[in-house]
Order: structure tokens, then C-alpha cells, then sequence
């Protein structure tokens, strides 16, 4: 027996925080081969994960 593999291509116009939101919601991960950005539920051979981390761009000072 096979594993199912997840596989959803990335449009060209996306917004890379809400593809990532969208994969941390569908439990998958947002890959790329260097052209092409793909959700998917593993990472094939000759593909590498993306990080997106959303940070507070506020200085921590002016955070009450």
C-alpha cells in the first residue's frame, strides 16, 4: 500500500502569508524547486521547504 501524497499548486499572484497560513492550516508544507512553489505533504528529491515567518515590525520599545 502507497501513502497518498497532498499536492497543490501555489498561483503565480498568491500572497506568501496566506499560502503559508494555508499550509500550517492543511498540515503541509510550502516547497519550491526554484521556479515553482508547491503545498505539499512531503518534500520530493531536488525540492526544499520555505520558510515564512510573520514578524511584529514594531521596536519592542513601543510595544506597552
Amino acid at each position: 500500500m502507497s501513502a497518498l501524497i497532498t499536492t497543490v499548486v501555489v498561483p503565480d499572484d498568491a500572497l506568501v502569508f496566506e499560502v503559508a497560513r494555508e499550509a500550517a492550516a492543511r498540515h503541509l508544507h510550502l516547497i519550491t524547486d526554484g521556479h515553482r512553489h508547491l503545498l505539499c505533504s512531503i518534500v520530493p528529491p531536488g525540492w526544499r521547504r520555505c520558510a515564512a515567518v510573520e514578524r511584529d515590525t514594531l521596536p519592542k520599545d513601543t510595544v506597552q
